[in-house]
């Protein structure tokens, strides 16, 4: 796994015809990640000219997360072991290059979405009697969802002997923490795991892009009740101070708000010794053992 890289900038094109702006990122100076972000440009209009379209411009594998790196510890051959980064609407994300984190969606319909959506908060006596049913409904179909998708993770560790996984519950979902072993995610057997327990495609190949695994570790700041992160990564003296600011305000808040909930071990209860400082600070962090509501 590597850290983000120490240099972005934005380049436009030169093309009168196109309104194009693309990153460029290095390493080695402002300068170089000048000439990539030229060269990134010089490759989209190529394919502007081929197809008029930029909207399924290829997915880059090349291309890393432009986010900015606030932790990092390492392992004692000097390889990174884990990265703490913060993504583009404010929260901390941990990046691990041997802890396999696989996030699993539960989806809420969308009659109850819309409603909520059409009716926030408390929806009057005049929706009570329809809001109380669709909560039941929704309820009743959030717990078929979740064990169904227990039950693939049951499944998994039943049939692959040693395998261990931590199982919480999240917001929107489950999230599993494999336990027994570290795991490379540039291997096709933790794609397969992966797919096994029905993790978005999107997930997996972004796992395989990075080189490492990634689990949000803060609570998502709109269900904390805080406007939108106001700058995404990197920044200029300005916008640092406001997201500064802002990050005060978030903290704070969101220490009320747990990001998961521990639910139990399935399989092998053993925790291998490489991951037990990943996993405390992983619990810790997101406050999967304090009760408080989700976000």
């Amino acid at each position: 796994m590597k850290p983000p890289p120490l240099y972005w900038t934005k380049v436009k094109s030169d093309r009168q015809d196109i309104n194009l702006w693309c990153w460029g990122w290095s390493d080695l100076s402002l300068e170089d990640a000048r000439q990539k972000g030229r060269d990134r440009c010089d490759r989209a209009l190529a394919r502007w000219d081929e197809t008029r379209s930029l909207d399924d411009y290829p997915y880059d594998v090349s291309r890393p997360l432009r986010e900015k790196a606030i932790e990092q510890w390492d392992r004692k051959d000097g390889s990174i072991q884990a990265l703490v980064t913060i993504n583009s609407y404010g929260c901390r994300v941990l990046n691990s290059a041997d802890v396999m984190f696989v996030d699993v969606d539960l989806p809420c319909p969308d009659s109850y979405r819309a409603l909520l959506a059409a009716n926030p908060g408390c929806l009057g006596w005049l929706f009570a009697s329809k809001k109380e049913t669709m909560e039941a409904d929704f309820k009743a179909l959030m717990a078929e969802k979740e064990a169904s998708a227990l039950a693939r993770l049951e499944a998994l560790v039943t049939r692959v002997p040693g395998i261990g996984a931590r199982a919480y519950r999240t917001r929107a979902g489950l999230r599993y923490l494999m336990t027994h072993a570290p795991v490379d995610p540039l291997d096709e057997n933790s794609s397969r795991m992966m797919e096994e327990l029905d993790a978005d495609p999107c997930y997996i190949k972004l796992c395989r892009a990075q080189e490492s695994f990634r689990a949000r570790l803060t609570p998502k700041p709109w269900r904390c009740g805080l406007p939108r992160f106001p700058h995404r990564y990197p920044w200029d003296t300005q916008q640092e101070r406001e997201v500064d600011g802002w990050m005060a305000t978030y903290e704070t808040t969101a220490r009320g708000f747990a990001t998961c909930e521990l639910k139990g071990h399935y399989g092998n209860p053993e925790i291998h010794p490489e991951l037990t400082r990943t996993i405390a600070f992983h619990d810790k962090v997101t406050r999967a053992e304090s009760g408080l509501s989700l976000a």
